[in-house]
């Protein structure tokens, strides 16, 4: 409602500084209450509903019905995961797929998952064959998933002429302390990242020249809280940057986020966008996740499947979806390994950041020196 022009005394200095001081009050509380409204609706419970629906349809399909049940566990939260195993066990289910949906594995999302389960079963008298799927980062189905949506999403909204002129590929972040540690989660976000660029062929921003022509990429991580350092960059900072360095349209996909949340709903289309335009940006639009897409079922399924051989369920699979459940990776060779040490070395060096200690001393020595040559210059 506008406010009517009445003569009143004007305001103290003091009163207007706790006018102000109250202003991001204010936000938190409509934030809040955004988040309550979503609550309420719980877009999480509703997706997981329509994935096991449609995950279910394509067992019935390919193994004959009741071959296969599919129950939705959720590891903070109902339904808990402890219900969804005695579901299957009321079901006289004989042996276990525990596929947690959380594409980049970490200690806090699939290791406890994994940690919950056995929870879970303690006091099981009997515990049948499990198989833990740990995570599906650079699972070829997955990537090409997700570039699909991405293309969708430009076709459906303006074609190339509407095309932004970045793409913000962001993650859930996780405690720098965590990476430290040894937790993989960082370099399986890079990776998927990297694949998903190199499927859309997108170059990343820093390699653009200044180039504004063709969309390009970059990686960041959100959702963080509390006061430790967090893995970097940061999703809100780097909207900072992209606004006040002249960038005008970005948009953002989450690939962490198997299904839409609070994190996406809330998190990206109203805090990350308001940061963006607050610094000067004029439109930020959010890519949903795959949720219940045919491409995020299949890919659920082909997961399911292929860890199902060698089971008895094998048998009711036919040769053509046997064979299409080989899988794309080949073991790693020790040179596979020399080669990535050298390649994590390599950019270390270009990000002007120490290697970490787990490369091999030559590879290290070789990034420190290059290091310490750049700080010396």
């Amino acid at each position: 409602m506008r406010e009517k022009c009445v003569n009143r005394p004007l305001r103290s200095k003091s009163q207007t500084q706790n006018s102000k001081r109250s202003l991001p009050l204010l936000r938190l509380l409509l934030l809040l209450l955004r988040r309550l409204l979503l609550l309420r609706r719980s877009p999480l419970l509703v997706i997981s509903e329509q994935q096991k629906v449609a995950l279910q349809a394509r067992l019935d399909k390919t193994l004959g019905a009741g071959n296969a049940l599919v129950a939705v566990g959720m590891r903070y939260g109902q339904p808990s995961l402890a219900g969804a195993l005695e579901e299957l066990k009321a079901a006289g289910c004989e042996r276990l797929i525990v596929l947690p949906l959380y594409p980049q594995p970490a200690a806090p999302t699939s290791g406890s998952t994994f940690d919950a389960l056995g929870d879970a079963m303690r006091s099981w008298r009997h515990v049948p064959p499990v198989r833990f799927v740990a995570g599906y980062a650079d699972e070829p189905a997955f990537v090409q998933a997700l570039a699909r949506s991405v293309r969708q999403f430009w076709a459906a909204n303006g074609g190339d002429a509407e095309r932004p002129q970045r793409l913000l590929i962001s993650f859930h972040g996780v405690p720098r302390s965590t990476l430290l540690a040894g937790d993989p989660y960082h370099c399986w976000c890079v990776k998927t990242a990297r694949l998903l660029a190199d499927e859309l062929a997108l170059p990343h921003y820093a390699d653009t020249d200044g180039a504004k022509a063709r969309t390009n990429y970059a990686i960041s991580f959100q959702s963080r809280f509390g006061f430790a350092e967090w893995v970097r960059p940061y999703s809100d900072a780097s909207l900072e940057q992209f606004g006040d360095d002249g960038l005008e349209t970005v948009d953002i996909i989450a690939p962490a986020f198997s299904a839409d949340c609070l994190e996406t709903l809330e998190e990206i289309t109203i805090q990350l966008a308001e940061t963006f335009h607050e610094h000067g940006g004029k439109r930020l639009r959010y890519i949903p996740a795959l949720n219940a897409d045919d491409d995020a079922i299949a890919l659920y399924e082909q997961l399911v499947l292929r860890n199902a051989l060698g089971w008895p369920e094998q048998h009711l699979m036919s040769a053509e979806c046997i064979e299409s459940l080989a899988p794309s990776q080949r073991p790693r060779t020790e040179a596979d390994c020399i080669a990535a040490r050298r390649r994590a070395n390599a950019l270390a060096a270009q990000l002007e950041q120490e290697p970490l200690a787990a490369d091999t001393v030559d590879d290290a020595g070789e990034a420190k020196q290059t290091l310490k040559q750049k700080k010396d210059k």
